[in-house]
């Protein structure tokens, strides 16, 4: 084999190498041969890449995430080219301007999912699952309730939590027992 062929799983031992036809390519030394090579730029490091998709609302003060979203609206940025490796935008941003994430969740008090700002308390703070729900729209007026739509009081005695539809839900069991006898009567 000549100094300036390279063969299939051989180990490349200087940089340029010729092509059967005759094109040159600049590789690493020792990577493998692949039979393709593709030329791509450096990768930018971690903060670098995610700090080029934010911008800043002047008029909010939120620093909005440009990049891709998942399906449920928060931001989302991708740690490597391996599936299932991204991170939401907000908790990146947070580990890395503060630290590791003390709680379970971070709360967006500006309501924005798209935003960033982890250094302003107005806009995102670490908060209990509970907490977080509590302070969201109809789903923490509904968790907040202490009694049902006809005034009996949840407590242990008289309501359950249910599962219907993917949702866990808190059913009072006196309105359940009034529905019950209701049917049987007609």
């Amino acid at each position: 084999m000549g100094a300036g062929s390279a063969r299939r799983g051989d180990s490349l031992s200087g940089s340029v190498h010729s092509l059967a036809k005759g094109g040159q390519f600049m590789v690493p030394l020792g990577l493998p041969y692949c039979g393709r090579m593709t030329l791509m730029a450096p990768r930018l490091p971690l903060p670098e890449r995610f700090w080029r998709h934010v911008v800043c609302d002047i008029e909010t003060h939120c620093w909005i995430w440009t990049g891709s979203k998942e399906s449920k609206g928060y931001g989302q940025f991708r740690l490597t080219h391996k599936p299932l490796s991204h991170i939401q935008a907000h908790r990146f941003a947070y580990q890395d301007l503060i630290g590791p994430i003390p709680t379970e969740t971070l709360d967006h008090f500006c309501e924005n999912k798209l935003c960033v700002n982890v250094l302003d308390q107005e806009h995102i703070q670490p908060a209990s699952n509970r907490d977080n729900i509590l302070r969201s729209g109809r789903a923490g007026l509904l968790a907040a309730r202490s009694h049902c739509e006809k005034g009996h009081e949840f407590n242990e005695q008289n309501s359950r939590y249910t599962t219907e539809g993917g949702r866990r839900r808190r059913r009072c069991l006196i309105c359940r027992r009034e529905r019950y006898h209701a049917s049987r009567k007609s």
